[in-house]
């Protein structure tokens, strides 16, 4: 949890979307510009922590029906990094 949270806090740009690459030792953006290749990293981690802590006990679609949103699950992220 505590490295998604720091994700979402630090690594999402805010005010103008997409994913900052990296940062200066103080915690600001070093590297500004955006690139496709950070947001995909960032989907993917976001995705492996749904795969680690979801709990299928309560898990009403079941599991076969994972592929349809997980896919649904990037196009929202990617739709929450926009501006």
């Amino acid at each position: 949890m505590r490295a998604r949270d720091y994700l979402l806090s630090h690594f999402v740009d805010g005010e103008f979307g997409g994913v900052f690459w990296s940062f200066t030792p103080q915690g600001e953006p070093f590297d500004t510009k955006k690139q496709f290749y950070a947001i995909a990293f960032a989907i993917y981690g976001l995705a492996e922590h749904f795969r680690a802590t979801v709990n299928r006990r309560d898990d009403k679609a079941g599991f076969r029906k994972c592929p349809y949103h997980n896919s649904r699950m990037h196009i929202e992220a990617l739709s929450l990094l926009q501006p």
